[in-house]
């Protein structure tokens, strides 16, 4: 789940009840609270809603209709880029709507020009591997650096991939491991932290 703190949000006490039923663990609480917010028209509440309809939580069901709705009424309202990698994450998989890679192109692009790491993830792999796009390996590099920068370790693996394709096999050996220690680190930190994050090309 996207930190609220992240992003830059209108000062109201419902956002810091919401944080704390978060730390409480009362999911279902955070969503009656964002839901409040939403309610009052702050548009920064939608996405968050979004995703945690995407993903399901203890009091709350998945409901990907529901979180597609959210996201998209995130996206005319305010062009969120958390809206925009939820969006992205759905056509690239075809979670609840077509697979459509040229859309998640677009939402990935929109979300990362928004300074979101994740979509730099995506982007990274789609442009290595030429999904819905050209094949760019300087491209992909460019993104998965920006995402390795913000410790998703996934990233890491793919960098790794392309010195291992360039025959750079040191840097490739340095990438990977520094990738696989930092997974370890965060996992037990938090085995939930969205950094974690590992995404295969699509067969």
């Amino acid at each position: 789940m996207t930190d609220v703190a992240e992003q830059q949000t209108p000062l109201d006490p419902l956002w810091d009840k919401a944080e704390e039923a978060a730390k409480r663990g009362d999911i279902a609480g955070v969503l009656f609270l964002w839901k409040a917010l939403a309610d009052k028209g702050v548009w920064q509440a939608y996405a968050r809603i979004g995703e945690l309809y995407e993903r399901g939580a203890d009091g709350v069901e998945k409901n990907l209709d529901q979180a597609l709705s959210w996201y998209r009424k995130a996206v005319f309202e305010g062009d969120d880029p958390v809206a925009h990698v939820g969006l992205g994450r759905a056509y690239y998989n075809g979670t609840g709507v077509e697979c459509d890679y040229a859309a998640a192109l677009r939402h990935f692009e929109k979300a990362f020009a928004g300074g979101l790491p994740e979509a730099g993830v995506y982007l990274g792999i789609m442009y290595y591997g030429g999904i819905g796009t050209a094949r760019d390996a300087r491209r992909a590099e460019k993104y998965l650096e920006f995402a390795a920068g913000s410790e998703y370790f996934f990233a890491y693996f793919k960098l790794a991939r392309i010195a291992f394709d360039e025959g750079k096999y040191l840097r490739g050996v340095r990438l990977w491991v520094k990738g696989w220690l930092l997974g370890l680190r965060i996992s037990k930190q938090d085995p939930h932290d969205p950094r974690l994050l590992g995404i295969e090309k699509p067969a």
